[in-house]
């Protein structure tokens, strides 16, 4: 084991790993601090990978990293079924544009809309569930001055009139 005049850390000569000043033994192996062993006891490549308790036992921390990276899909191409790399934005085979959110959006529903604006009318929470951004920004910078109250209300009871064409045309804009 050695240790540097003056400092707070040492090595363990048996399986490398770093000591407090305050320690007498390795925190790692157990050696006695002082002792000296031969390097041939615990092989260096052992003492680096700790073991990582699994259900089935135990596996490297290596085995372990090259496991989650593994479980990892890559993006498949929706339009030629190519599976490509996660740094393409697009596919290597067709060209097409790699979309890495869902397949299909849910569409909007008129009722959560008109609930919104009663309830969330005042910060514009119907506009932003709408995807209407612009319109719920303007919401909440006015919220202060109560406009936003009486057009969340006058809102909601306009949603809830509206057909289920119109709505998602205002949803569409």
């Amino acid at each position: 084991m050695s240790n540097q005049s003056g400092s707070a850390f040492w090595t363990c000569a048996v399986c490398g790993a770093m000591g407090s000043a305050l320690d007498g033994s390795c925190p790692n192996c157990g050696a006695t601090r002082g002792v000296t062993a031969p390097a041939a006891t615990i092989p260096p490549a052992q003492a680096v990978q700790p073991a990582i308790p699994v259900v089935h036992g135990s596996v490297t921390a290596p085995q372990a990293a090259t496991s989650v990276v593994s479980s990892w899909k890559s993006p498949t191409c929706r339009a030629c079924g190519t599976t490509n790399s996660w740094l393409n934005a697009t596919c290597t085979s067709c060209g097409a544009t790699l979309s890495m959110g869902p397949v299909s959006r849910t569409p909007r529903q008129r009722v959560v809309a008109a609930i919104l604006a009663f309830f969330g009318g005042v910060v514009g929470a119907q506009y932003f569930y709408m995807g209407r951004y612009a319109a719920g920004v303007v919401c909440v910078a006015l919220c202060w001055t109560g406009y936003s109250i009486a057009v969340g209300f006058i809102d909601g009871i306009r949603l809830l009139t509206l057909s289920d064409g119109e709505f998602a045309r205002e949803c569409a804009r």
